[in-house]
């Protein structure tokens, strides 16, 4: 055994994509995963740190603002 977690890349993007279509779910979903650090991906843990970044500043979160965000997150 490696000692890495295992994980669930289409859960991962299942995830991600349901935040981008129902932002009332982020502060539900932030209770049980409050940092990005759970996801394995690192793709999806600066998608995920968009999200919140963009919902703790009450701007829209969707398929435009959130790879912006990542881009400058850079």
């Amino acid at each position: 055994m490696t000692g890495s977690l295992p994980f669930n890349e289409d859960a991962e993007i299942s995830l991600l994509g349901a935040l981008l279509i129902d932002n009332e779910k982020i502060p539900e979903v932030r209770q049980t995963l409050p940092d990005p650090g759970g996801f394995y991906k690192i793709p999806h843990q600066r998608a995920y740190k968009a999200i919140l970044a963009l919902h703790d500043r009450g701007e829209p979160v969707d398929q435009v603002t959130v790879p912006e965000t990542m881009v400058s997150q850079n």
